[in-house]
């Protein structure tokens, strides 16, 4: 659905770059927005443009429902449920290597967390959470459904004292 908009996007960002060369950003930058690479190309700051910086985003879900197909059809609901469930553990593990592995490159913590966060396997587990929710049997569904207003309003309760607690000590 968003692809027909992106493109468009693009195309007239390439239509106004040509007449105007604006942005500027758009001759280092096309490749890897046609592509759904630009999560990728923004890890270098010197890369990155606000002109096509929330890009990254889309790039990392399109780059997701590639791949995601084949593990559906290679494995079946059960291994795939535990496969599910492996990369929701593993993803601050996978986030703490890929972080390790750009410290090598990169000095600055900041530059760190921003190719970390780039990286579409930092986001391995979210797209798994959203995947498990398919995969779980259908009754423990209607129990979570049934509890879901209790649940979420635990989970703001407990955001917003925990919030409180951190401003109060001024982290």
């Amino acid at each position: 659905r968003i692809w027909p908009l992106y493109f468009l996007f693009i195309a007239l960002s390439g239509i106004i770059y040509s007449l105007f060369r604006v942005p500027m950003e758009f001759k280092t930058s096309w490749i890897a927005l046609v592509s759904y690479t630009y999560n990728f190309f923004r890890i270098w700051p010197q890369n990155d443009s606000g002109w096509f910086g929330h890009f990254w985003t889309l790039c990392i879900e399109e780059q997701f429902y590639l791949i995601w197909p084949f593990v559906i059809y290679f494995l079946n609901v059960q291994k795939l449920r535990r496969f599910v469930v492996l990369l929701i553990i593993m993803g601050p593990l996978i986030r703490y290597i890929t972080g390790v592995a750009f410290a090598s490159v990169f000095d600055s913590p900041q530059q760190i967390q921003r190719a970390v966060h780039s990286m579409t396997t930092s986001h391995i587990d979210a797209f798994a959470c959203g995947a498990l929710l398919t995969l779980i049997p259908t009754h423990w569904r209607k129990r979570v459904s049934a509890k879901s207003r209790h649940i979420f309003f635990s989970i703001a309760a407990f955001t917003i004292i925990a919030s409180r607690e951190l401003r109060r000590y001024g982290v």
